[in-house]
């Protein structure tokens, strides 16, 4: 039926994929799932960690990261099965790299930022938010002639990327 081809959408594929990617390793069982949001919730600090230091120093940097570690609600969520810290790691990732791309100029910057967003426009609807900033960023920047661009091409290409393996495998399940 046509609800039955469209039930992939009520929750995008990666984190169900990474924890039955860790279950089939190594057995099911809820410590096992909850290894996905603690290993991508150390990526986070070390993450913060190297943001903190390029922005400011060593010192604001063990500072940053060692509140973000002992927040109750990181805390909470880093050892839950949720799909919020993959989630946040991906946005992370993708607004660091763009931030980089915005500082250098460099496109692969542009790139892995869209791969980034990718990953986590297929890990939790809500990283639509992140992708009308990107939007919203690049309209003010380069007004109405932003399509123009080839920075905002090679953006989105690696979005549109995720986006269509996910929705040509869920097609066809």
């Amino acid at each position: 039926s046509l609800q039955d081809r469209f039930l992939f959408l009520q929750h995008p594929p990666t984190f169900c994929y990474l924890v039955a990617s860790l279950f089939f390793l190594f057995g099911e069982g809820l410590f096992v799932g909850r290894l996905i949001s603690t290993i991508f919730s150390v990526l986070i600090l070390i993450w913060v960690y190297w943001i903190a230091e390029e922005f400011g120093d060593k010192k604001t940097a063990i500072f940053v990261t060692c509140v973000l570690a002992i927040n109750p609600a990181f805390l909470y969520y880093s050892h839950s099965v949720y799909m919020e810290v993959p989630q946040a790691f991906f946005n992370l990732m993708s607004l660091s790299f763009f931030l980089k791309a915005e500082k250098s100029g460099r496109l692969k910057f542009f790139w892995l930022s869209g791969l980034f967003l990718g990953f986590s426009l297929i890990t939790k609807y809500l990283s639509l938010v992140l992708l009308l900033f990107f939007i919203f960023w690049f309209v003010i920047k380069y007004q109405f002639n932003f399509l123009s661009r080839k920075e905002i091409y090679i953006f989105t290409l690696p979005v549109m990327g995720c986006l269509l393996i996910w929705f040509i495998f869920g097609y066809t399940l």
